[in-house]
């Protein structure tokens, strides 16, 4: 007996391997259960087992819609759209109405909706969208907002660009978007929400007393509104000489603003949040979370106030969720190990500022760890790109950084592993509606050169594409002469002699070595020594059985120079 009980000590466990099925039922189970969070989890988990999986793709896609993430359901539904089934085209139309109603743009609600009655005019979801469509055609959509109605073409053009005033004034460009502003409200001096946005503009931008008099102008005409009444709070907390911070402060304590209305809420929280004002940010943020209860920002928020209320492990749980949405998310990553170092008793409390920003330094260790594993080389590479979810993980973080450097890395980096995960990763990268055109361009080529089938499908210009690549397209205007020829002379020599998706990927990685070389281009001597490097260099990424000298033969050039050239290409690479 004894001996056996040894045996079972020692015997090493060995992991079963679930296929992606068995996470997507656990996934519906918990979405049955309205559990979004862990829901959430497992459909990720059976893509990552299937990652074109239309069932998976539209649960998926559905879970976001849930939880209030439009673009990011979208983005799983356009990725169905690429599979070409017929059978899931209706279901396709569907979500996308119900996320562009999310998004309240209803002409493209309409349109979709329209597209899944002539797909299948008696299917499932053919009577909430009869129901819808009649809401968006009588107008039950467009609200009254400040006693104006917004059906009219000139009233929605005028919203339409004062929300754009909107954006620049998030981004810092205030006097742009003073300008734009005041250009509404020549049109329609009732708007007193542009009005708002207007005096905080002007604060922003330095002209305080101009700021207070717009603000003061809108209370005249509405003793109760919210954002005006934040607004001089935050002003004379500011700065002391434009009036009684006290007493502005207090009158806005008073405010009881109607539960149902998200904007107004979200004013008044995240304007106690400013101010430091701790429970009364909580009590805010409380109902803020009843509408948008996945909101990754006010999680945050929330998590902060209780932290400074001194409820930890309560801050830690808001953390928690943020990273079940998000498991990217650098700011709940950093916040959650901070406030496990105090209930640990690794470091003492203090206060946190509402600010939702990830420290430096965490973001520079971030850096620096996925430089040392991208010098790993393509073997264990690609077991950590296919096995470890921490690796992925880190590296899709590199792809949603703000540097353009490393997000061209990161996407170069995902291209040249060539499995169906990088394509996918790639692929739902250029459905994102806030990274530019002109990185999609490079995703585009990179998807090409991966032999992805096209076409691509896209936000190139705010609106929804398809993508084609021309074979071989490459842009060369800025490559040096002596360096097009050698991409000139690699094409020539392996089209026709090996597939397509050979020679792209052989253009990408010249592409990729240029660059690497920082603008220090020395001219080349030797165009056929450096393609049949690129050639070699392609063919043993993809695990092709090849020698140097069939190469070296095949491009007539002699061995120690090719070595030479295959020598320097790989380094740069891996720099």
């Amino acid at each position: 007996m004894s001996n056996l009980l040894e045996v079972k000590r020692t015997a090493k466990i060995i992991p079963f391997e679930q296929d992606g099925e068995f996470y997507y039922k656990k996934a519906l189970r918990f979405m049955e259960n309205k559990n979004y969070y862990n829901a959430l989890f497992y459909y990720r988990k059976a893509l990552s087992k299937e990652p074109y999986n239309n069932d998976y793709l539209l649960s998926l896609a559905e879970t976001y819609t849930e939880m209030c993430y439009y673009q990011e359901s979208n983005r799983a539904l356009f990725l169905v759209s690429q599979n070409k089934d017929d059978d899931v085209a209706p279901d396709f139309y569907f979500g996308l109405g119900c996320n562009f109603m999310g998004m309240h743009e209803y002409k493209r609600a309409e349109d979709a909706f329209e597209t899944y009655l002539q797909l299948d005019p008696e299917g499932q979801y053919s009577d909430d969208v009869y129901d819808m469509l009649d809401a968006i055609q009588s107008h039950e959509m467009l609200t009254y907002e400040n006693g104006l109605k917004k059906s009219s073409s000139r009233t929605s053009e005028l919203l339409v660009l004062a929300q754009k005033g909107k954006t620049l004034l998030d981004n810092g460009k205030y006097n742009e978007a003073i300008n734009i502003f005041l250009e509404v409200l020549e049109a329609e001096p009732n708007f007193l929400h542009v009005k708002n946005n207007l005096s905080l503009a002007y604060f922003m931008d330095g002209n305080h007393q101009k700021a207070v008099s717009i603000a003061q102008e809108v209370l005249k005409g509405d003793d109760k509104n919210i954002h005006a009444r934040c607004n001089v709070a935050l002003f004379f907390n500011a700065d002391d000489t434009l009036g009684n911070y006290e007493e502005a402060l207090e009158q806005l304590k008073k405010i009881k603003p109607d539960t149902d209305d998200y904007d107004d809420l979200l004013k008044i929280a995240t304007t106690f949040c400013e101010l430091g004002c701790d429970k009364q940010a909580y009590f805010n943020l409380k109902k803020v979370l009843k509408i948008r209860p996945f909101n990754k920002k006010i999680l945050h928020y929330i998590a902060v106030a209780c932290f400074n209320l001194g409820s930890i492990n309560n801050a830690l749980e808001y953390w928690e969720d943020i990273l079940k949405i998000d498991p990217l998310n650098i700011i709940a990553t950093h916040f959650k190990s901070h406030a496990l170092n105090i209930i640990n008793g690794k470091k003492h409390t203090f206060r946190l500022a509402y600010n939702y920003q990830a420290p430096t330094e965490d973001v520079m260790a971030r850096i620096k760890k996925i430089k040392e594993l991208v010098d790993l080389d393509i073997p264990q590479l690609k077991l950590k790109w296919k096995e470890d979810s921490d690796f992925y993980y880190l590296i899709l973080w590199g792809l949603e950084y703000r540097d353009i450097n490393i997000k061209k890395a990161m996407m170069n980096f995902i291209a040249s592993m060539s499995d169906e995960k990088a394509e996918y990763v790639i692929r739902d990268f250029v459905l994102r509606k806030n990274e530019t055109d002109e990185i999609k361009k490079e995703a585009f080529a990179l998807l090409k050169q991966m032999g992805a089938e096209e076409p691509y499908v896209a936000y190139i210009n705010g609106n929804i594409v398809e993508v084609r690549v021309n074979v071989y397209d490459k842009p060369t205007a800025s490559m040096p002469k002596s360096y097009k020829a050698v991409m000139d002379y690699l094409i020539d020599s392996m089209r026709g002699r090996i597939e397509d998706e050979y020679v792209n990927e052989a253009i990408g990685v010249w592409d990729r070595y240029i660059s690497a070389l920082n603008k220090r281009l020395p001219a080349i001597q030797n165009k056929e020594v450096w393609a049949a490097a690129l050639e070699y260099y392609v063919l043993k990424n993809n695990q092709h059985k090849v020698t140097k000298k069939e190469i070296y033969d095949l491009y007539e050039v002699n061995g120690p120079t090719f070595n030479q050239c295959y020598k320097k290409l790989v380094e740069k690479l891996k720099d």
